[in-house]
């Protein structure tokens, strides 16, 4: 299907800012700086496929799989320094599932530090305040927290524009910081206005459409810590957004070219005005960015991979002080990717599988992918 009329737009408004364009958001246009292009999706005719369709629909069927659902890992099991299996509730009831060879830990940027801290793995002083037994002190679970946030520009259509398809079809990415190496923020459009519950309040046109503008590159760093020994209870998720200024700085500069894109002629057949941050707040951008800030949902790095004190795991996404443990998601990014984090975590992945597969089968052997992996 052809691409919605405002991401033809959106693109060609972006040239017209001084913002190449490429035929695909992918290499090139990564290591140009700045481009923009209709962005790449995976999909099968009218439907996307997911890392599960890819992965493991297709082996569903293997003796050596079992997929288990409704289940929530409570801790990992560990024993003179190793881990040895998983706690596991389900149904009401908590299940142990031993581990003869590995355990690996796939839970995502918030669950993976969670079941780590429950498991006696973090800062020893936050789990001895909360009564955890310490089992390898790593002051660097949950800390390093980091997303893409964002800040959502809304324009109002001339006439109606229902979305269609995917919802988001362009993608920008540009440097504005002078020093910066890479592109330092990345936009998207969206068919439909996307805002923060603060300013939905104020009233946002039902027929509209966004130019979401994100931090690439944040300085800011979260935190996730636990409330309490007690498993049930929600983890505290510190996210200190905007803390560093330079973010606020790099925020209102991204703003300000979301303005200066929707302003350029290949969108003024589509726009009828710019509805936010628009006059309510164009003499307090600052005020904007604040109220209008939303997450990319790339939450990463609470676990990461390096060598220094705040470090969870080796260059072999092990967990450094307690053997056959690996973590294999997007905790263990040093720093966020600058784009989406999805073909990176399924990286991770793949890596994983050949770090293990070597590891079960001799270091001698060939290692493979996930997909060719016995």
């Amino acid at each position: 299907a052809q691409p919605h009329p405002v991401a033809l737009a959106l693109v060609e408004a972006a040239r017209a800012t001084g913002i190449p364009s490429f035929d695909n958001p992918n290499g090139r246009m990564m290591e140009a700086g700045s481009g923009a292009s209709i962005s790449d999706v995976r999909a099968d005719g009218q439907r996307r496929i997911t890392i599960f369709d890819s992965y493991l629909r297709p082996v569903l069927n293997r003796e050596n799989l079992t997929i288990l659902t409704g289940a929530s890992v409570q801790r990992i099991v560990i024993e003179n320094g190793r881990a040895t299996g998983v706690d596991v509730l389900r149904n009401g009831e908590v299940h142990r599932f031993n581990a003869s060879e590995q355990v690996v830990l796939s839970t995502g940027s918030i669950n993976t530090p969670r079941i780590l801290m429950h498991s006696g793995i973090g800062d020893e002083r936050e789990l001895k305040r909360l009564g955890i037994p310490v089992m390898q002190h790593l002051p660097g679970v949950g800390e390093n927290l980091q997303d893409h946030l964002c800040f959502p520009s809304i324009f109002e259509f001339r006439e109606e524009m229902p979305p269609r398809g995917n919802g988001s079809e362009a993608t920008i990415y540009t440097k504005l910081r002078s020093e910066s190496r890479s592109p330092d923020v990345v936009m998207c459009q969206g068919e439909f206005p996307i805002c923060s519950p603060e300013i939905a309040q104020q009233g946002v046109p039902q027929h509209a459409w966004s130019l979401v503008a994100g931090l690439a590159r944040p300085r800011s760093r979260g935190r996730i810590r636990l409330r309490s020994a007690h498993i049930q209870d929600n983890i505290i998720l510190q996210l200190n957004s905007l803390s560093d200024a330079e973010d606020v700085k790099t925020a209102k500069a991204a703003v300000e070219l979301s303005r200066e894109i929707g302003a350029q002629s290949a969108l003024s057949e589509i726009n009828k005005r710019e509805a936010f941050p628009g006059s309510v707040f164009v003499d307090d951008l600052e005020s904007f960015i604040r109220q209008s800030a939303v997450p990319f949902w790339h939450q990463t790095c609470t676990a990461k991979m390096g060598r220094d004190e705040l470090s969870v795991v080796d260059g072999k996404l092990k967990v450094y002080g307690v053997e056959n443990l690996t973590i294999a998601d997007g905790s263990v990014f040093p720093r966020i990717p600058t784009g989406n984090t999805m073909a990176p975590c399924v990286v991770v992945g793949e890596r994983a599988s050949q770090i293990l597969r070597a590891e079960l089968l001799g270091e001698n052997q060939r290692t493979s992918t996930v997909g060719n992996a016995a």
